[in-house]
């Protein structure tokens, strides 16, 4: 029998650790001043990826989703949500209350993917809300459940992959 390569191996466990890191989350806040771009969505069995979340929030279902746990870049996604109908903007965020601005997309309905540095490199999330009493703003796991985390702490992962966020909306929603 034929040893696995080592890039199998990673490969096929890197996944598994990904499911198991906490990273710097904590538990989303159930307050009612609470702001979610849509309600939480039950646990998923197997999880799915950030995509794939995105596409949820619509309504929509992706025909090729990348597979959980998979690094793509920023292109990757572009391409892949343009493909699958989406009007797709790649740019360099911040904060605010702005068209560009994490609040200003989320207080319209719009969840964003955000590119953040943790200790295992470099992965995106799916923001979709902020919790303004915690100043915390709310991603969706993979598993599906909601997280907090801390936006100065979001910040400062986030400053680290220069701010980067994808703002994909269906055709239907830009027409």
């Amino acid at each position: 029998m034929k040893p696995l390569s080592a890039g199998l191996v990673l490969g096929l466990l890197l996944p598994l650790l990904a499911a198991c890191s906490s990273g710097p989350f904590g538990p989303a806040p159930e307050a009612p001043e609470l702001c979610l771009v849509t309600a939480p969505a039950e646990a998923f069995d197997p999880p799915r990826s950030e995509v794939v979340l995105l596409a949820d929030h619509y309504g929509l279902e992706l025909d090729a989703p990348p597979a959980t746990g998979t690094s793509a870049s920023a292109a990757e996604l572009r391409d892949l949500l343009e493909m699958e109908g989406f009007k797709v903007f790649v740019f360099s965020g911040n904060l605010g209350a702005t068209a560009t601005g994490v609040v200003g997309n989320l207080d319209k309905g719009r969840p964003l993917l955000a590119l953040i540095e943790i200790a295992r490199g470099p992965i995106w999330v799916l923001l979709v809300g902020r919790d303004g009493p915690t100043d915390s703003l709310i991603v969706q796991r993979p598993d599906g459940r909601l997280a907090a985390l801390a936006t100065t702490e979001f910040e400062r992962l986030w400053r680290l992959r220069e701010r980067l966020l994808i703002l994909a909306l269906p055709e239907s929603l830009t027409m």
